[in-house]
Formats: C-alpha cells, sequence, structure tokens
C-alpha cells in the first residue's frame, strides 16, 4: 500500500487557451517573444542548421525530450504543440504548472518532421510515437487558476513571479521502456552553458514559411541562479509558443523547465529565458516517481 503523500496535491481544471513552444530564432529577427501568447549551430548531437534565420539545430541528442498535446488531432489542425515535457522516469513527464491550463491527452516522443500552417499536424505526430497521459500533479503551490485571465489568456504577473515554483509531472499510462530518463541535476552555476530543446517554430531560408513539430536544439549560457528561478541568455536561438516545460539541460541533467520568456517581461533582453529550478523541488518530484511506480 502506498503512504501519504506529506505534499497536499493540488487538482488541475481545463480552461480555454493553450500555451507554449521552442522556435530556435535568431536574435535579430526576435523584437519579443512568447511563451504562450494568446494574442498575437552546432550542438552536441545536432546537425548544423542551413543558415537559418531562426538559429539552432535539428537534435538528435535527447530522445527524452518530447511534447505534450492536449486533445485529440483534428483534420485540418495545424497548431503547435501545447507544452514540451522531458522524461525524468519510464513512466513520468517533467514540465511546466501552467501547462495545466488544458487537460493533457499525449505525450509524443520522436525527432517528428516540419509542417507549415498549412498541413495538419498528425503528419508530423504520425512520425512520433504517443503514450497516454493518466493523470497530472502540479506543485502544490501554484495555482493554476491564476495562471489565466478571464479571457484565458496567460497572466504573466503570475506565472513570471521569481517565488513562483511553475512545475509539475505527467504520469503516462504505460512506461517508456527503450528511451533512458534524463537524470536529475543540481542548479548549475552562473556561466554554466546549458541547452533548451523543443519541437515550435522555426524559420527555414529554404520554405516560405515557419514550420514546427521538429525536435531542435538551442545553446544558452546561465546568467543568474534565484532561489526558484534560473535565467539564461541564448548563444543561438530563443523559445517561442508552444515550448513551455521544455527541459534546460546542463551537463546531461535536467536542471529546469521553461517558465517565461522576454514578451512577458517587457524590457528583458530578447534572449533571455525564464527556468523554473528544478532542485528546489526535488524531494517533491522524487516522492511522486516512486509513488507511481
Amino acid at each position: 500500500m502506498k503512504s501519504a503523500s506529506p505534499w497536499s496535491l493540488v487538482p488541475t481544471r481545463p480552461l480555454a487557451h493553450g500555451l507554449f513552444t521552442l522556435a530556435l530564432a535568431a536574435v535579430a529577427s526576435l523584437g519579443g517573444v512568447a511563451c504562450g501568447d494568446q494574442g498575437d549551430s552546432d550542438t552536441a548531437g545536432g546537425e548544423p542548421d542551413e543558415a537559418a534565420i531562426m538559429g539552432g539545430a535539428r537534435d538528435s541528442a535527447h530522445p527524452a525530450a518530447g511534447l505534450l498535446m492536449a486533445g485529440e488531432p483534428k483534420a485540418g489542425d495545424s497548431s503547435p504543440p501545447t507544452c514540451g515535457g522531458t522524461l525524468v522516469a519510464p513512466n513520468v513527464v517533467l514540465t511546466a504548472a501552467h501547462c495545466m491550463g488544458q487537460t493533457l491527452s499525449a505525450f509524443y516522443l520522436g525527432q517528428g518532421v516540419p509542417i507549415t500552417i498549412f498541413d495538419e499536424r498528425t503528419k508530423a505526430l504520425k512520425s512520433m510515437r504517443r503514450f497516454a497521459v493518466r493523470e497530472v500533479m502540479v506543485f502544490p503551490s501554484f495555482e493554476v487558476a491564476r495562471a489565466f485571465r478571464p479571457d484565458g489568456s496567460i497572466d504573466s504577473g503570475y506565472v513570471c513571479g521569481r517565488e513562483i515554483i511553475d512545475v509539475a509531472l505527467v504520469r503516462l499510462d504505460k512506461p517508456v521502456t527503450d528511451v533512458t530518463p534524463v537524470p536529475l541535476g543540481d542548479a548549475p552555476s552562473v556561466g554554466a552553458a546549458c541547452e533548451v530543446v523543443g519541437y515550435s517554430t522555426h524559420k527555414d531560408p529554404a520554405r516560405d514559411f515557419e514550420t514546427t513539430h521538429e525536435r531542435r536544439v538551442a545553446h544558452r549560457r546561465v546568467r543568474e541562479a534565484a532561489p526558484y528561478r534560473l535565467f539564461s541568455d541564448s548563444l543561438d536561438g530563443a523559445t517561442r509558443q508552444g515550448d513551455s516545460g521544455g527541459g534546460l539541460f546542463c551537463d546531461g541533467r535536467i536542471v529546469g523547465v521553461l517558465s517565461c520568456t522576454p514578451k512577458w517581461n517587457p524590457g528583458a533582453s530578447a534572449t533571455y529565458d525564464d527556468h523554473a529550478r528544478f532542485d528546489v523541488v526535488r524531494g517533491w518530484v522524487d516522492f511522486q516517481i516512486g509513488r507511481w511506480k
């Protein structure tokens, strides 16, 4: 029999709109980026991109990084992924708490294929492996309802707060048996070289339109380690709508999940990202992983 949890587990509820993705964008083209805005190089294991305007590279070094989707794909649907996530146990995915604004249905693993707004996302998802979501757990102090305004848009004043722990876990219906989960790491030092991975918008100069649903990687450098947050600067790419919840990887370990980007923080550098620290909730994560075995 499982022991009772020492954590007050917070239930989640569906809300009106979806959220965020990792677009690997060149700094000069950004101006401002958004994790789930409702309005408007070479890398380890990655292939150098062909003079991509948005930067980054196709990724082959992070097979445990995947995408989370709300609902089931429908004919004509070309919308970006709901969020990113990382396999941290055979049946557990680490992501951002604000990704629980919709009822998640599945976690997908695989390289994916680039699709445009004229393609149905089923074209990409068919090339990936689907794992149904069984349940989700939000870190107890995070209030999902406060993360959204009445119109369904993100309330950055809450989500981007320095004392907000924007972390959640997703339990899969069955374990992934042939992909090694990413080890959990401690907070990196300032100046550490790290990577972000996601499936969101990328601009290939050989195409007329931006593409999504292909796993890509970009380099980051840690600029600050706050008590509950890690802040990183872009070296060759930037995040975009749909990348929230994707991992920040340092030395092969996951140390944070993407929470906010500059469009939520006016006046910030266009290359700046805000990640929820993992190490401050390590005990809770370990407890849930053990509980879900």
